[in-house]
């Protein structure tokens, strides 16, 4: 990336509780989703340390001095409308607005993760075959994601090609793309349905957490929601199946060597190391099941 459009990213990515003049400096990890965010969620709850006390102040309090057109919603700044202006003074708690968006949002917080072989297994995610999992959100959509297994395989190179909204999807066949080691793979979907949301924090960054703010999409699921869930791996079944693919993964890496239940773990120059054809390869094979 050039160095201008770095610095312009800079500029457009200060936090908003900077824009705000709450704090000095600060650049926005997310892309503007402040709900991923624990900074934000601990200046909200805890305040501002400044001499002789803490200040509790808000962004919202800041930007209500603003002049009206340049009192942009903070889903605009999030990236999930394309033009907006807040109409309810800042006042998100009581907007219906806000509302409607955050119903579409959910919860973006995981269950307990369990290990193994380095890999993260969130316990109260349903898991597709081809490494994707689902969470049924309390809104009655479901969001969806790469799990560990493949974020770590697929390596930080990788590009998405995301599905649109609107798009009808149905379990096992192909709703999008992903580009890595040169060659680009066809994504299951992991239950039918239409998708409602895609994430737009992927258009800025590749090293995002693939249960909270790295998902994916949100998909309005069809009638046969129950019988795909089914489908999917759940629970000790989510365990033995990442440990069946880590051990997969490990033999192809090394043949002989260490395998996940004897205690080995991925290291990102395992495969970074190998030529092209032979990462993509490996990733065909343990990740999209050849």
């Amino acid at each position: 990336m050039a160095k201008e459009e770095e610095n312009s990213v800079g500029v457009e990515r200060q936090c908003i509780w900077m824009k705000a003049g709450v704090i000095n400096y600060k650049l926005c990890p997310h892309n503007y989703g402040c709900h991923l965010c624990a900074f934000d969620k601990a200046l909200r709850e805890k305040g501002v340390k400044k001499p002789g006390g803490i200040y509790k102040v808000s962004w919202q309090d800041k930007l209500r001095k603003l002049a009206g057109p340049d009192r942009l919603c903070r889903h605009m700044l999030q990236g999930l409308v394309t033009y907006k202006i807040c109409p309810n003074d800042y006042n998100c708690g009581t907007c219906e607005y806000d509302q409607m968006v955050q119903d579409r949002l959910g919860s973006t917080e995981a269950s307990e993760f369990r290990q193994i072989a380095g890999f993260r297994i969130p316990d109260m995610f349903h898991h597709h075959g081809r490494h994707s999992w689902v969470n049924v959100e309390y809104s009655g959509k479901c969001r969806i994601g790469f799990d560990d297994f493949a974020t770590q395989v697929l390596g930080k190179d990788r590009e998405l090609i995301l599905p649109k909204v609107g798009q009808e999807v149905k379990q096992d066949e192909p709703f999008m793309k992903v580009r890595a080691a040169g060659r680009e793979f066809g994504v299951a979907a992991p239950l039918d349905g239409t998708i409602s949301l895609v994430n737009p924090l992927h258009r800025l960054a590749k090293d995002l957490d693939p249960y909270t703010d790295g998902w994916l999409a949100f998909i309005e699921p069809g009638a046969r929601m129950l019988p795909n869930l089914k489908k999917l791996h759940y629970g000790e079944e989510a365990m033995e199946f990442t440990n069946k693919a880590s051990n997969d993964l490990f033999e192809k890496l090394s043949p002989g060597r260490k395998t996940a239940a004897d205690g080995g773990a991925l290291s990102p120059e395992m495969l970074s190391m190998l030529p092209a054809d032979k990462r993509a390869e490996i990733i065909k094979d343990v990740v999209f099941g050849g």
